[in-house]
């Protein structure tokens, strides 16, 4: 199958070039796209019994700790890897996420409100993930800022800002609004799904049942992994 095609082409890489540290680190992210946990571990070894140290070897290492749960190690080379790729924003998503999933949240947002603000501006997803832990920890006045930091920063990204002011008006109750905003940013953006997740907890706590199972079991449907 195309698996073992892709591994077959990544065992040539190899052997073409036995010490290229970054073709060990594809062969990391290959075994962790398909979840074979045990082999990206392996691999991951590989790469650091080597002493390859890059900041993409930091991030598949983070990587394999994350998804086998081990956050505390996940983090610890997340900000490795922060510290060798300071302008990358996969990287620094990675580690706000990694304090998350060992619920410091405070530390996640202190760390994304303290990014290089031309980072930030570059990257303005970190500014919806800043928006969004914001918002689910009810800090509604800093998301507000957060989120006219990123309206100055931003072009064309007015769906994306109406979910982030939509997400804030559902967290301060106001479910109705909250509602109306993303039934037009699912209208626009299909494929953003979260933002059909947010819709149909608008339409449940607005008591609209049926609209809200709708636009839930779509959500579902796409994701049915949740």
């Amino acid at each position: 199958g195309y698996e073992e095609q892709g591994w077959q082409i990544l065992d040539a890489a190899v052997s073409n070039a036995p010490d290229n540290a970054l073709i060990r680190v594809e062969r990391v992210k290959y075994s962790l796209a398909a979840k074979a946990l045990d082999r990206a571990a392996n691999e991951l070894r590989t790469v650091l019994d080597s002493g390859a140290a890059s900041g993409e070897v930091y991030l598949a290492a983070a990587s394999v700790y994350a998804a086998t749960r081990d956050f505390e190690t996940s983090l610890a080379y997340a900000h490795k890897a922060a510290n060798a790729l300071p302008a990358s924003h996969e990287v620094h998503a990675f580690v706000a996420s990694s304090l998350l999933a060992l619920r410091r949240i405070d530390e996640s947002i202190a760390y994304l409100s303290n990014l290089d603000p031309f980072v930030l501006a570059d990257n303005p997803n970190l500014y919806i993930m800043l928006a969004e832990i914001q918002i689910d920890a009810q800090q509604l006045d800093a998301a507000e800022r957060t989120i006219e930091a990123y309206r100055t920063a931003s072009t064309g990204d007015a769906e994306f800002l109406d979910y982030l002011e939509a997400r804030k008006l559902l967290e301060a109750g106001n479910a109705s609004a909250a509602a109306s905003k993303l039934a037009i940013v699912v209208e626009r953006l299909p494929e953003f799904r979260i933002a059909r997740y947010y819709l149909g907890l608008a339409y449940l706590e607005n008591g609209e049942r049926n609209r809200a199972q709708n636009a839930l079991e779509l959500y579902l449907t796409a994701n049915p992994d949740d």
